[in-house]
């Protein structure tokens, strides 16, 4: 059996991201195409908050870049991100540089992970169950699409426990409470 592959990139673990969607290749497609639309803008809005030295707000968007980035094995982007929010978290500043460096990840494996999957682009298939791992990517992200893929999985579910664990999620989603969300499904 053929089993699709996806091609070895430097700066990207794609096996392991792999893995994290079941082995669902034509998945981990689709996250990184919404990853490369989702994450666009971060460059151009890193840019800005640090202009305006709104140090709080960097750190929101690094740690949600770096959580994305580290769901679908983008290391380089885990990396710099990662970077960003120690340094505010345990310094209270980062550096141009470091701001720099992330925007250049970013805008650079936007890139070419466009053009590797623009020969085939997945399609959005909204009706399908989303696995545990893209709820928590979307979540990650604080995509508005995580409440829709939730509530299917929570309709879609048998198990009790699963379900109400499911279902304590939904509703942290839709208080916007996506960091206690992402707790509550840590627990299944």
């Amino acid at each position: 059996m053929n089993m699709p592959s996806f091609p070895q990139i430097d700066g990207v673990d794609s096996d392991a991201a792999i893995a994290r969607c079941a082995g669902n290749v034509e998945l981990y497609k689709k996250i990184l195409l919404h990853f490369c639309q989702s994450q666009s803008d971060s460059p151009g809005k890193l840019r800005e908050l640090y202009a305006s030295d709104s140090k709080d707000d960097i750190q929101s968007l690094a740690h949600a870049i770096k959580g994305a980035a580290a769901n679908l094995g983008l290391t380089e982007i885990t990396s710099h991100a990662q970077a960003i929010e120690y340094s505010i978290r345990h310094n209270s500043l980062c550096s141009e540089d470091q701001i720099g460096q992330l925007c250049q990840s970013v805008s650079a494996t936007i890139e070419l992970l466009s053009s590797v999957l623009k020969d085939e682009p997945p399609q959005q298939d909204k009706a399908s169950i989303a696995p545990l791992e893209v709820v928590r990517t979307l979540l990650q992200q604080a995509d508005p699409q995580v409440t829709e893929k939730l509530q299917m999985l929570v309709d879609h579910t048998q198990e009790g426990a699963k379900q109400s664990k499911l279902r304590e999620a939904l509703i942290l989603c839709q208080l916007y409470q996506f960091d206690q969300a992402l707790d509550a499904l840590a627990e299944i």
